[in-house]
């Protein structure tokens, strides 16, 4: 297990939880709200989350490593 992947414990403990954006990504200004709603297994890319957005500007979906989820995603409080 390598620090890019999500352990399937890790991804289980997270599905469900409000996040939000710590930093702007494409679309998506900093601070936008969304809900993890699925654990996905990529053969190359291991566990990823997918994060459905909640906002009119972005209304879809984005997948995410463990490091990219560190990088570009907070747990809403």
């Amino acid at each position: 297990m390598n620090d890019e992947t999500f352990s399937a414990q890790e991804a289980m403990c997270l599905l469900g939880k409000e996040v939000q954006s710590s930093r702007e990504l494409e679309d998506l200004p900093m601070g936008t709200p969304g809900r993890i709603i699925q654990i996905r297994l990529g053969s190359r890319t291991g566990i990823r989350v997918a994060v459905q957005w909640r906002s009119a500007m972005a209304p879809g979906q984005d997948e995410f490593t463990k490091s990219e989820f560190e990088r570009y995603l907070a747990i809403a409080e």
